[in-house]
């Protein structure tokens, strides 16, 4: 094909044809194609148009295509060098029209930008159109919940965000799976670049206030439930300063949840994860979560708070023993093994401790009145 002419003849075969049968073949069958999409890059620029096109037409069919390959070839199209008409329509054909196809461009953006910045600047438009809602969202979308969170990307989508916060009211996703919904997508990206320090609660578009008055209850939870996983793994690796981030970060959700109610923000409860996460100064932590608490009507997860409280306890029981009060009053006293073990360091630390001495064998006796026998030979 790269050495065949047609012979002039108007009868006879020509380039065009060509082009428009090897389109056809390739809509049909496009995994073949793709494996040998080298040999087009050194023909002509017609017979790049019409795999192009071939690929489209395999989308619009939902036949299954190799999406990295499919990238690889138009990223090539999209810095080819060549200012003529077939180039610039090759180019401009790559930024196909149907959702599916923008949805890749979505979703591979940020290696787009990697391979040709200026191209990638150039098109950020073209890939999110502004006038054409559905080809817009589709990309947006496929960026949020598919790829990696990235700085530069950000910078330059910061608008989309925006749009995505905006219509965190209108989006239809009730019975999708937490990690499928574009919301906890966009919450996860917002909260990893708070740790970054590229948003904060006090920026003057609001990003991350406007997200979390505004996600439904498991969108905001799960923001707020990546942050307490990492914060608790031990071998993140985290910079001082986003772990003081992290910090004020939980502050502000605290201010928000005690400006509007548990009745609206009940679910901020996973904030647990996040404050006894042991990377914070215990009395910080322990007055935290007191205040989560009280606001909230709990702490979750129970067994990490409760095991938090188990760890600073001996430097701290009064505090300690107060906190798992409260949790107990609010989310009652579980009865496993596990859980009873660690009640009994939570209470014989208090009980030897002057200044809780009292306090907690008033709390033992309380158990005891509710039928929770394990606690009787600590008095």
């Amino acid at each position: 094909m790269q050495s065949w002419k047609s012979s002039g003849d108007p009868r006879s075969p020509d380039e065009e044809g060509l082009a428009r049968t090897l389109e056809a073949v390739v809509a049909k069958t496009p995994a073949e194609f793709l494996k040998a999409r080298g040999l087009f890059q050194e023909g002509s620029v017609r017979y790049v148009s019409a795999v192009l096109a071939g690929l489209s037409q395999s989308v619009r069919d939902d036949t299954p295509i190799d999406w990295a390959a499919t990238i690889d070839l138009m990223s090539w199209v999209a810095m080819r060098g060549g200012d003529d008409s077939e180039w610039r329509y090759a180019r401009l054909s790559c930024i196909d029209p149907s959702p599916t196809v923008r949805s890749a461009y979505g979703q591979w953006f940020p290696h787009l930008l990697l391979l040709d910045e200026a191209w990638a600047r150039q098109h950020v438009k073209s890939i999110f159109p502004e006038d054409q809602r559905e080809l817009r969202d589709a990309a947006r979308e496929a960026y949020l919940r598919r790829g990696p969170v990235y700085n530069l990307p950000f910078e330059l989508l910061r608008q989309q965000y925006h749009e995505a916060v905006d219509r965190l009211d209108e989006m239809e996703e009730r019975d999708l799976p937490r990690r499928e919904r574009a919301g906890g997508a966009l919450g996860e990206h917002l909260v990893i670049l708070a740790g970054r320090g590229l948003v904060s609660w006090s920026d003057d578009d609001a990003l991350l206030r406007r997200f979390f008055e505004h996600a439904a209850p498991q969108d905001a939870d799960r923001a707020i439930w990546l942050v307490g996983r990492d914060l608790a793994d031990g071998d993140t690796d985290l910079s001082d300063d986003a772990v003081e981030r992290f910090r004020r970060l939980a502050e502000d959700l605290l201010g928000m949840l005690e400006e509007n109610g548990r009745e609206r923000m009940g679910h901020f409860t996973s904030l647990g994860w996040w404050i006894a996460s042991g990377r914070f100064d215990p009395e910080w932590t322990l007055d935290r979560l007191a205040r989560l608490v009280e606001l909230a009507g709990g702490a979750k997860p129970s067994f990490g708070v409760t095991d938090y409280l188990v760890d600073v306890s001996r430097n701290h029981p009064s505090e300690a023993l107060e906190v798992f009060r409260m949790l107990v009053n609010a989310d009652g006293l579980r009865r496993g093994p596990k859980h009873v073990r660690s009640a009994r360091v939570i209470l014989r630390a208090a009980l030897a401790d002057p200044s809780s001495h009292d306090a907690a064998r008033s709390f033992i006796e309380q158990l005891l009145a509710a039928g929770h026998l394990d606690y009787r030979d600590l008095l």
